[in-house]
């Protein structure tokens, strides 16, 4: 491949690029306020719950200063008894 033609490619590619990108169809749709509520309850639920399973990590990121529940994990081990692994 020559550099002729392969200016004359990247040139095409990237004008193609810019031109979908004015197409409404192209666009995503904003999401709506409930959507984005959902998603911070799930994701606020899943952060809490990783730090709460994994005690050192808690305590390495201060998780008692973000949350007050999980004050009584920071500072802990992790229990790899049978019993909590299958929470």
């Amino acid at each position: 491949m020559d550099r002729r033609s392969f200016v004359h490619r990247t040139v095409g590619g990237v004008a193609a690029f810019g031109a979908l990108r004015t197409l409404s169809a192209c666009r995503p749709e904003a999401p709506s306020a409930a959507e984005d509520a959902e998603f911070a309850a799930i994701r606020e639920r899943y952060f809490l719950k990783t730090l709460e399973l994994n005690p050192v990590t808690c305590t390495y990121l201060g998780g008692d200063g973000y949350s007050a529940s999980l004050t009584a994990t920071n500072g802990t081990l992790r229990d790899f008894s049978p019993a909590a692994l299958e929470t």
